[in-house]
């Protein structure tokens, strides 16, 4: 990924667009911009070859945004993060797409979003985060579950169930990679 995000950043030096002394700032938001489009990218593809792009695109949308802000476990290589992502990715799109509504699953995803409200933000040891930004991140993760939650509750009510079902597969998801930096502590 770094000799892609090189690349362009070079090209864009070349075509006058950005100056060499902003080559580092321009790669890192290029490799963020990357890292936030894969799962979609992923998602969308792996749906596709099940015949459902709705049901990858609508479970990926909640973990895509409560990921950013909740944490969760993060493979050291990227080839076994690709991989375990892909073999993640298909079971939730296969769960999506066969399961149907019961009460049992609503009940999981209600603890899922209890545990991301209770123990996000997980830091990534790249990266820790101040005691502004552990604030800030536990409001963003605690709005964001809530509201996907309620939009579920909706989406039942209004009979899509399978829509439903993909945002309470996303959260659970999310809540699902917290739990090996959990067993850890």
């Amino acid at each position: 990924m770094d000799i892609c995000t090189d690349k362009v950043t070079d090209w864009l030096i070349r075509c006058e667009v950005i100056n060499e002394s902003e080559k580092e700032l321009y790669q890192y938001a290029l490799y963020s911009a990357i890292l936030q489009i894969i799962p979609l990218l992923f998602s969308g593809g792996i749906s596709f070859c099940f015949g459902s792009m709705r049901c990858g695109i609508i479970m990926i949308l909640p973990f895509m945004i409560l990921r950013k802000y909740s944490g969760g476990f993060h493979a050291k290589r990227l080839w076994s993060c690709l991989m375990g992502s892909s073999l993640l990715l298909i079971l939730c799109i296969f769960l999506c797409m066969r399961l149907f509504y019961s009460e049992a699953l609503f009940f999981i995803t209600a603890a899922s979003a209890i545990s991301l409200i209770q123990f996000s933000p997980i830091e990534n040891n790249n990266r820790k985060l101040e005691l502004v930004e552990k604030r800030q991140y536990k409001k963003i993760t605690m709005i964001s579950v809530i509201a996907f939650f309620v939009v579920a509750i909706i989406l039942l009510w209004m009979d899509k169930d399978r829509d439903a079902i993909c945002l309470f597969i996303g959260i659970q998801l999310t809540a699902a990679l917290q739990i090996p930096c959990l067993l850890k502590k």
